[in-house]
């Protein structure tokens, strides 16, 4: 092979090896675009420079709506004999539902002072839904049932019931729709909780509104 077809030879090469990897670059260049249409973004985004006055990319909507509100959660005295609201400073925001559920998590994980918890530790809320009529229904987990009858006694599954619908029905807790819960019906692992507590000393087959009796000194006396 004489000089010319060595040079020759080395001009083919390196052609193919630039070929190679200009196809590598557009086979890569179109992996990433393709991934990022499949998570939704635009792969040329608008520069900064010719957007609009004001076109600044909003911030999450969520996290805007959502504040720090001071928010009562119903626990029992230190005799357990009525209901004392404890005040809790709530991260809530524009859904009731969510708001909610925030609340029972905070009444459930017990009072940071000197009050007594009315809802076993180990419960688990597995839902909510909030009806038109103002009617929520909260469903728990068996948990709440066993603690219960560990401490078997009408107050306390009053006490339990009453300190949730107090916590749930507080004026803090609606969202932007303003809708208000008025008054709280309980299910267990998603059955009507007569059904799941065959032995309990209250009536749980009814939704519960608020009963003032069991707040302050206001309720009544014996077991």
């Amino acid at each position: 092979m004489n000089a010319e077809q060595r040079q020759e030879f080395v001009k083919k090469a390196l052609l193919g090896l630039w070929a190679m990897l200009t196809l590598i670059l557009v086979v890569a260049l179109g992996l990433v675009v393709f991934n990022m249409v499949q998570q939704g973004r635009s792969p040329f985004p608008v520069p900064a420079a010719t957007r609009a006055p004001g076109a600044e990319t909003p911030a999450d909507p969520l996290a805007l709506s959502q504040e720090l509100r001071d928010t009562p959660l119903y626990f029992a005295s230190e005799d357990g004999r009525f209901l004392v609201p404890e005040t809790r400073r709530l991260t809530l925001g524009d859904d009731t539902i969510v708001n909610c559920h925030a609340a029972l998590d905070a009444l459930i994980a017990g009072p940071e002072g000197v009050l007594t918890p009315v809802v076993p530790p180990a419960t688990r809320v597995r839902g909510m839904f909030l009806m038109d009529n103002g009617e929520l229904v909260v469903d728990l987990s068996m948990e709440a049932v066993t603690g219960l009858r560990r401490m078997a006694s009408v107050s306390t599954e009053m006490l339990f019931l009453q300190g949730i619908v107090h916590t749930l029905t507080a004026p803090e807790l609606p969202g932007a729709d303003a809708s208000t819960v008025t008054r709280v019906r309980f299910l267990i692992e998603g059955a009507a909780a007569e059904e799941s507590f065959k032995d309990a000393h209250c009536n749980w087959a009814q939704a519960l509104p608020r009963d003032a009796q069991w707040l302050g000194g206001n309720a009544p006396a014996g077991p």
